[in-house]
């Protein structure tokens, strides 16, 4: 699904240009299917806050990218077509309140992934001799380290004289 998004990116991007523009109904499903997917990985991570940096360490430059394709689609035709599904099971509640009952948590998680590329930035241009390089390169060998840099537990064995 992310690749169909991806390759389809220009028809997400004409929303920033018509905000009523209708997208295709087959990649309408993919850009949901995608958000879906981030807002509850965003939930999972805001309740597990400690798995937050290894989780945008791996996929960060990915959340970006998609909240940048489809932030506009999830701000504005989403979160209405949302408000009205509240809406409808609660006629009593106003836009507002369906929007304060049910958080965004893929919004949360792009903001996550942006501050920690902003601070990793920040401190590139501080001190560029501190930053490890292996730790930006992200096709870097994963069985070479382990999670978060840390250098991979190895077993030796020795044959047997």
């Amino acid at each position: 699904m992310r690749y169909l998004v991806r390759e389809r990116r220009k028809e997400f991007l004409q929303i920033k240009r018509n905000p009523e523009y209708r997208l295709p109904a087959e990649l309408e499903d993919a850009g949901r299917y995608i958000a879906s997917a981030y807002d509850r990985i965003g939930f999972y991570l805001w309740k597990h806050q400690k798995l937050t940096s290894d989780f945008l360490q791996w996929q960060g430059d990915v959340v970006l990218e998609m909240w940048n394709i489809l932030g506009d689609w999830v701000r504005n035709h989403w979160r209405s077509e949302h408000i009205s599904h509240v809406k409808s099971r609660h006629p009593e509640f106003t836009d507002q309140m369906a929007l304060e009952i049910y958080t965004n948590y893929f919004d949360w998680l792009q903001q996550q992934a942006k501050t920690r590329e902003e601070k990793f930035l920040k401190q590139l241009h501080q001190d560029p001799g501190h930053i490890d390089p292996q730790s930006m390169d992200p096709g870097r060998n994963i069985r070479d380290t382990g999670p978060a840099n840390e250098p991979a537990k190895t077993t030796v064995v020795q044959e047997a004289s």
